[in-house]
């Protein structure tokens, strides 16, 4: 069986902190336990800055492994792609780019070398229909839908949450920086609960701030009511137990890596409908009235309408719940990731079968 190598950012044993980070070690974890094979990790959170033993490092991957799969950032993709490929009209492996959220293309519809590149790859794996269209568009056909993906515990019907009772409890599940919507979730709460002069509503916020957003954040904390709090890091495994006990998640994101975002995963996994920006993929993944709702980037309007609406209605939010759970089970491993694992199995058995 052939030997497999993974370049991406593991980061720390326990570090589940960003969904670059979780989306390799799950796909690594999911190839040891279905491919069965031997697998070499180059993990580019330790990686050398020095051009020449980064060099040797890919060459020594390319030499000893007829496989490799690429899980990396945009930045890291424009260095460690280039040498991949040129070293590879060498040993003529097959590499697999695995595109983490959705910026990259911006990139590649500037730098007719990138895109280049890219079309030499095995096949490139992309987190949306909008991103294949993006890339075919550039005749980068080598390309493919295939989702963000998570292995999590999706609850149980009997263990869905059926609470109408208030205040109702609303949560952020993300990265904590300012284009990731969380100060627009904070006003929006403040802003309904205002002019209902009472706490309708509480918000939690979980996450890690961002180190340029650190001291922002701190500063905000000094400001918030009682009814919003920092919840902290989630520890990966216990996501679903702690979010199935909210009422909406809010996801007013205008972030310009946006892809899929893996927070929509553990929402859905947990039974949570989500409230998400019209940005990026969120309206492809999010379908409108059945597993969430979509509004207009930035228009804390809308968002607060909506909030005042499921006040008066919310009981519509928990006709929302079983949808979600039916939903999440297209992003576990087994299912999204089947594709790949059946070409590389395909191959072990004479050829990759178009």
């Amino acid at each position: 069986m052939s030997k497999i190598a993974i370049i991406g950012h593991f980061g720390g044993t326990n570090d589940f902190s960003d969904g670059q980070t979780v989306k390799t070690k799950e796909l690594y974890n999911h190839i040891v336990c279905e491919y069965i094979s031997e697998v070499f990790v180059l993990d580019t959170y330790q990686i050398t800055k020095n051009i020449f033993k980064l060099v040797g490092l890919i060459n020594d991957i390319l030499r000893n492994n007829e496989k490799v799969v690429l899980v990396v950032s945009s930045r890291g993709y424009k260095v460690l792609l280039p040498i991949l490929i040129l070293l590879n009209q060498i040993y003529k492996r097959d590499i697999y780019d695995f595109v983490i959220g959705g910026y990259r293309q911006n990139h590649l519809k500037k730098n007719i070398i990138l895109r280049w590149f890219s079309r030499q790859c095995k096949m490139i794996y992309l987190e949306s229909h909008s991103l294949v269209n993006d890339y075919k568009s550039l005749k980068i056909s080598n390309c493919m839908y295939l989702p963000n993906f998570k292995k999590l515990n999706v609850v149980s019907d009997r263990d869905l949450n059926r609470k109408i009772e208030k205040p109702f409890k609303l949560c952020t599940f993300s990265r904590i920086r300012k284009e990731k919507g969380i100060e627009d979730a904070i006003e929006v709460v403040k802003l309904v609960n205002t002019k209902l002069g009472e706490v309708v509503f509480e918000l939690d916020i979980f996450g890690v701030a961002d180190k340029g957003y650190k001291e922002r954040f701190k500063d905000l904390q000094t400001k918030f009511p009682s009814y919003i709090r920092y919840g902290g890091l989630i520890d990966y495994s216990n996501s679903t137990d702690v979010l199935k006990d909210y009422f909406l998640l809010l996801f007013p994101t205008y972030h310009n890596g946006e892809g899929f975002p893996g927070t929509l995963i553990d929402a859905f996994a947990s039974g949570l409908p989500v409230i998400a920006s019209d940005w990026n993929c969120n309206a492809e993944i999010i379908e409108d009235g059945k597993t969430g709702r979509i509004v207009p980037v930035k228009d804390i309007s809308t968002l607060s309408e909506l909030l005042l609406y499921y006040v008066d209605h919310p009981s519509e939010v928990l006709s929302l719940r079983k949808n979600c759970v039916d939903e999440a089970y297209k992003y576990t491993p087994e299912y999204a990731l089947k594709p790949f694992i059946d070409d590389l199995k395909g191959q072990e058995k004479g050829g990759y079968q178009e």
